[in-house]
């Protein structure tokens, strides 16, 4: 039986979690900014003479070095940087930029490492908005081997994940389970656009994340009965995403998966009652969104403690920029469609850059929502009293809804950066085709059971 929803212990436990792993993520900055910065700048240098990084900051379907230079250059400029091992260079490392645009992220890491020009004729800022999970990450490998071998094994690692996951579904799962988890393995391994992304720094770490937590519920689904075992995972699965988040979707992929995964591992076989799924799923979002909230509040408080109340003003500045609504003049549609208008336009980067690939992908993505969704329906008019299988329906549909949930609040970020954001697609994708498994794969209530 399912506890009832405000119960205290686990959410206690939950927020204890939470602060714990917090207190080891700043035992990380504190870490990486205690690290010699001489042979991280050796390794950078030797990326830029191998061609393993370039000047430009963005390589469309470029599978060398990533699509995403960008940020990855920030990264790499952030380690580069000469830092005493001190609090403040912990929670703000520094970036340099030619000027207030903070354009050319890679030209400039070039000068800096390479050229040797010096900082101070440069502007700098303390980048304080997230944790840098993936600064630590970064800084490990680039102690241990070059940024070629980097990029292999994190790309390898994101394609071990999702054959894992498959493994995990196939073998350890049966009914509801078994589907979501088969379909969000093989559209990851397929639409993900892993050729792209999945060797840099700024997303490997974070997708990677998403999917071993998925991985976790799977082996641990039996313990997902309790919450004092469900709340605390979710929460601590929360706060690692947001740990690695750079703004680059691993949030509401996350979120979305989670929500679908949860339920689904919570129906029970020949079950027709819904409402224990319906409460843990909610019960995980909710923890999962707890999670990455004090995570992300914890990380500005200790700024604004060492930093000044600046960093929020500049963390709250840089959150309305991203909420403002989509403004283009190339699409003549409402502003909380321009970015899904965007998404399909940049849709070749989840098919290996086929534009018709992409509008097939999406069309027949939604062809297995609508008859997944009239299967559901006709079972449901058979059987009135048993509402399971559209309620399964719906429950997939509510975690593909975080993902546009997200996309129409952070319409601007969204429409700006939709190249890589159009990867949150995966979500409504994957769970489509789960959908369809599971109304045509799944029990059949027999005529006169009961809901």
């Amino acid at each position: 039986m399912a506890p009832r929803l405000f119960f205290f212990g686990p959410w206690l436990s939950g927020v204890e979690t939470v602060i714990l792993l917090n207190a080891l993520f700043l035992g990380l900055a504190l870490w990486t900014a205690s690290l010699p910065r001489e042979p991280i700048r050796e390794r950078i240098g030797q990326a830029f003479a191998k061609g393993e990084l370039v000047e430009r900051d963005w390589l469309a379907f470029d599978s060398r070095r990533g699509w995403h230079q960008y940020d990855e250059c920030v990264i790499l400029k952030m380690l580069a940087n000469p830092a005493e091992p001190t609090l403040t260079d912990a929670l703000g490392p520094i970036v340099h930029a030619r000027d207030a645009t903070y354009s050319d992220r890679c030209q400039t890491l070039r000068q800096l490492v390479v050229d040797g020009v010096d900082p101070s004729t440069m502007l700098s800022s303390r980048y304080t908005r997230y944790w840098h999970g993936t600064m630590p990450i970064a800084a490990g490998f680039l102690l241990a081997t070059d940024l070629r071998t980097s990029r292999r094994v994190l790309q390898g690692a994101g394609y071990f994940a999702l054959l894992l996951l498959m493994g995990l579904a196939l073998f350890t799962t049966c009914g509801p389970a078994r589907w979501v988890g088969v379909s969000t393995a093989l559209c990851g391994l397929l639409f993900w656009g892993l050729p792209y992304f999945g060797q840099s720094f700024a997303h490997a770490p974070g997708d990677i994340l998403v999917i071993l937590g998925l991985c976790g519920l799977l082996a641990w689904r039996r313990g997902l009965e309790s919450w004092s075992r469900l709340v605390p995972l979710c929460c601590a699965y929360g706060a690692g995403v947001a740990y690695l988040e750079f703004l680059t979707g691993q949030l509401p992929t996350a979120g979305g998966l989670l929500l679908a995964f949860v339920y689904a591992l919570s129906v029970r076989p020949g079950g027709e009652s819904r409402r224990s799924p319906w409460i843990n799923a909610g019960a995980g979002l909710l923890a999962f969104g707890l999670g990455a909230g004090v995570t992300v509040l914890l990380k500005q408080v200790l700024s604004a403690a060492v930093l000044g109340t600046g960093v929020v003003d500049a963390f709250a500045g840089n959150l309305r920029l991203y909420l403002q609504p989509a403004v283009s003049e190339e699409y003549d549609l409402p502003s909380f469609l321009l970015p899904l208008g965007r998404f399909f336009r940049k849709g070749a980067a989840l098919t290996y850059g086929s534009v018709a690939g992409a509008n097939l992908l999406f069309l027949l993505s939604t062809l297995a929502w609508v008859v997944s969704g009239v299967l559901a329906l006709i079972t449901a008019c058979r059987e009135p009293r048993s509402l399971a299988a559209l309620s399964d329906y719906l429950a997939l549909m509510t975690g593909a809804a975080i993902v546009l949930g997200w996309i129409f609040l952070f319409q601007h970020h969204s429409f700006i950066h939709a190249f890589m954001m159009v990867r949150i697609s995966i979500v409504p994708i994957a769970l489509g085709w789960a959908a369809l498994l599971w109304q045509l794969a799944g029990p059949r209530l027999p005529r006169g059971s009961s809901a």
